[in-house]
């Protein structure tokens, strides 16, 4: 009875060092690093470049690819090659990646970063520049990846705020046609006689605003017509209205004679908005309207220099986007590039037809901002308190706990034998 006893003591005894010590395993290892966050100090770092089988994808500029895409490269490819630099409050001895927060491979590149160097400038006393390479021939569906660098102390922390994900196809997202004003008789309105023509105007609860057109916009057969679109929320009247903070910006340049002029801007939520056309360049404007939509009349109003035009408007319509799954984050206000037309030329307008549910199967590309970088202020040594640092000595006392009481029980066997 005693030795079934012992028996059980003692495997009592390895089942909780073993759930102690595997336990605590599975519960750090749900990302085998530290996020950038979680790290707390000294960090910076940036993505200039995206390789994918050879061919650059990054449109030449910082970002430029993921701020398109919310951090999401979309395609079929077998690798993609990350290219940037990254600089801790230590050195950095290894770079690398993990997939899904699985297994973390430190096969990267490390490229020392040259005085005078952007990374150089911004990235501190040990920074460098970095390329990783990351198979993702398997992968179709959502993959995240987690790009990483190892420190000088065997620490793994994540390279940048966000992660981003591999994707082989692009979700395509439900859009619909919506008339804002109707049809008219084909008497051309020139926006270049005004300082800014400008219109109010609301988008659908659950919907997003994918484009906002002025329907066959003439130029008199100029070349290099154009104007700036600004977007602003809607607040009770025009003057209060601009004094508020503009969401979106949008430039057309070298608009084609009587082409429908396309405005697009990042992400404008269901709401009431106004659109001001201003800064023009050369002569560009629209065709009448014979009125407003039923939907939009509670909000549409027509302003010419600030004041409400005693003439009908152009010929305008949009198209809606589903909101059901927002962008991530909403940007500053950017110089948006000019969108191509979205109808062939006409000599004469045409007819636009009232609001209709129909589905653009025109696309639109999918834009997002990139995260913004910035420097947290250094902390002193011993007052990183990240959830990993906090535990990295709970399993060692785990474990001389259970030798102490291993040997206090074997003790107590032996004073009894001796009693006996």
């Amino acid at each position: 009875m005693k030795k079934r006893a012992i028996v059980f003591i003692i495997a009592l005894l390895v089942a909780t060092l073993t759930v102690s010590l595997f336990g605590y395993g599975v519960v750090s290892a749900s990302g085998n690093y530290e996020s950038w966050d979680d790290y707390g100090y000294g960090v910076r770092s940036q993505i200039d470049k995206i390789i994918a089988d050879g061919a650059d994808i990054s449109n030449g500029a910082p970002g430029d690819y993921l701020a398109l895409n919310k951090y999401t490269v979309y395609g079929r490819y077998d690798t993609l090659v990350f290219e940037g630099w990254a600089g801790y409050d230590m050195p950095i001895v290894a770079a690398g990646y993990t997939i899904n927060d699985g297994e973390n491979v430190f096969e990267g590149q490390l490229i020392e970063a040259e005085e005078g160097s952007h990374a150089a400038q911004f990235g501190g006393d040990n920074v460098t520049y970095y390329s990783i390479t990351v198979p993702v021939t398997e992968y179709t569906e959502k993959t995240k990846i987690t790009l990483l660098a190892k420190l000088e102390d065997d620490t793994a922390v994540a390279l940048n705020r966000y992660d981003v994900y591999y994707q082989e196809k692009k979700p395509e997202a439900k859009k619909k046609s919506v008339g804002l004003t109707t049809g008219g008789t084909g008497t051309p309105v020139c926006f270049s006689d005004y300082n800014s023509v400008a219109f109010t105007f609301k988008v659908e609860e659950g919907w997003r605003l994918n484009q906002f057109i002025v329907v066959n916009a003439p130029t008199w057969d100029m070349i290099g017509a154009g104007l700036t679109a600004r977007i602003y929320k809607w607040d009770k009247d025009y003057e209060t209205t601009l004094k508020g903070k503009c969401i979106d910006t949008c430039v057309i340049e070298d608009h084609i004679n009587c082409t429908s002029m396309v405005v697009s801007f990042y992400y404008i939520p269901a709401g009431e908005y106004l659109i001001e056309f201003s800064d023009f360049e050369l002569k560009i404007g629209g065709y009448d309207s014979t009125g407003v939509v039923p939907d939009q009349k509670d909000i549409f109003k027509y302003f010419t220099d600030g004041e409400i035009a005693d003439t009908n408007p152009p010929q305008l319509k949009m198209v809606f986007e589903d909101d059901s799954i927002p962008p991530e984050i909403t940007p500053a206000p950017t110089e948006a590039p000019t969108p191509e037309p979205t109808e062939a030329p006409t000599e004469k307008p045409t007819e636009e037809p009232v609001a209709t549910d129909a589905p653009v199967t025109t696309d639109a590309p999918e834009a997002s901002d990139e995260a913004k970088v910035t420097d947290k202020p250094a902390e002193e040594p011993g007052e990183k308190t990240s959830e990993a640092n906090n535990n990295k000595w709970v399993a060692p006392v785990i474990i001389i706990a259970a030798v102490v009481l291993c040997a206090a029980v074997a003790g107590i066997i032996i004073a009894k034998k001796k009693k006996k």
